[in-house]
């Protein structure tokens, strides 16, 4: 596919993408590992094939959720641009279900959305970003006491 714009390593949005999947068949995309990169939730992203693309027209975010307890299955509209479309959320959700049917290699598609999220870091490879926020002091007071000198 010669118009494909994106490869592992790349960013998203607020994702970054992992490993592309292999799907057996053609006809309805490119499906990534993928994790948020503010949470580390583990994700997968689909690029529809251009033929597809006009499934997706507004901006939105649903999230589902299930349970036991509640012996219930939720869809709730996260963000959206105005009312939204049923018929493109279900669309959009039939098109990730094709994907994930037609992935080769399940066990590691079942691995990576059930491993832990991924830890965040700070710069630099620092967990809480120390290193970035030293610095950043460290220049406040160099540029203080330039201003003072002179």
């Amino acid at each position: 596919m010669s118009d494909e714009k994106e490869a592992p390593g790349d960013r998203v949005g607020p994702y970054l993408l992992g490993e592309r999947l292999e799907l057996m068949g053609s006809g309805v995309g490119r499906l990534y590992l993928a994790h948020h990169v503010h949470t580390g939730a583990r994700t997968v992203l689909l690029f529809p094939e251009k033929h597809l693309e006009e499934l997706l027209q507004g901006d939105w975010e649903v999230s589902l959720s299930g349970g036991q307890e509640e012996s219930s299955v939720k869809m709730k509209v996260e963000r959206s641009d105005g009312p939204v479309p049923a018929k493109e959320v279900a669309d959009a959700l039939r098109l990730l279900l094709q994907a994930i049917a037609r992935v080769e290699d399940k066990d590691r598609l079942y691995q990576h959305l059930l491993a832990k999220p991924v830890e965040r870091r700070g710069w630099w490879g620092s967990r809480s970003g120390w290193v970035r926020t030293s610095l950043v002091a460290l220049a406040v007071v160099a540029v203080g006491l330039g201003v003072w000198l002179f």
